[in-house]
């Protein structure tokens, strides 16, 4: 999950890398940085929790989303993470050595999609600032000559392309990119993203989960 703000602690402020929370962290960062962010942590632990056992299945060994919060959410191995970054949505699957698959490879244009992960933008404002950063940076980096025979400038223009969130906004709450396996939704706050949007975000998982199985 993506969100624009980090917890107002030192320890936060200059992540470079992912690292995972250990027990008790949660629960640390809602005494020190108070109501908003025990929202968002809540909200994320009741939409896993709420999903199906075959969509994800940490919660397993729970028996409520305080339970799972609490053990695993944003831990080793939960299978979840908070980002405070652009996403990261493509990965090649260029072979490493420039010969006849490769090529064939990049005139095909194939790239290999993170199928078993769904990136969620937290806040319509955050995802579309995000669109248009990565649509801006694709653009900012793209330097078009026809008449160059590199397989790896063709594999660059094309792993950029694929980087570019193109959203479709299913409603005013909601927007989908299928070919990222992405999306935007309400911010994590009881009011914006209620019991009934929760659902709705459900519904539109399991929906993008079944579209990327079948491409």
């Amino acid at each position: 999950m993506y969100i624009a703000n980090t917890p107002p602690m030192h320890k936060y402020q200059h992540l470079t890398n992912v690292k995972p929370l250990t027990k008790g962290e949660i629960a640390a960062i809602n005494e020190a940085c108070g109501n908003g962010w025990r929202k968002v942590f809540n909200v994320y632990a009741k939409l896993l929790f709420a999903l199906d056992n075959n969509l994800f299945h940490y919660s397993d060994n729970t028996t409520s989303w305080q339970e799972y919060r609490d053990k695993f959410l944003l831990q080793q191995g939960s299978g979840t993470a908070l980002l405070f970054s652009a996403p990261q949505l493509e990965k090649s699957v260029f072979t490493d050595n420039v010969g006849d698959d490769c090529i064939r490879r990049v005139h095909q244009g194939k790239i290999e999609k993170l199928r078993n992960i769904v990136h969620i933008i937290c806040g319509k404002n955050h995802g579309e600032m995000l669109a248009v950063q990565s649509n801006s940076a694709y653009l900012n980096s793209t330097n078009l000559n026809t008449n160059t025979n590199s397989v790896l400038d063709i594999k660059s223009e094309l792993v950029h392309y694929n980087s570019v969130i193109k959203l479709q906004w299913l409603e005013p709450n909601f927007a989908i990119d299928n070919n990222n396996n992405l999306i935007v939704c309400p911010y994590f706050d009881y009011r914006q993203l209620s019991n009934e949007k929760i659902e709705s975000l459900i519904e539109i998982i399991i929906a993008m989960k079944y579209y990327s199985s079948k491409i």
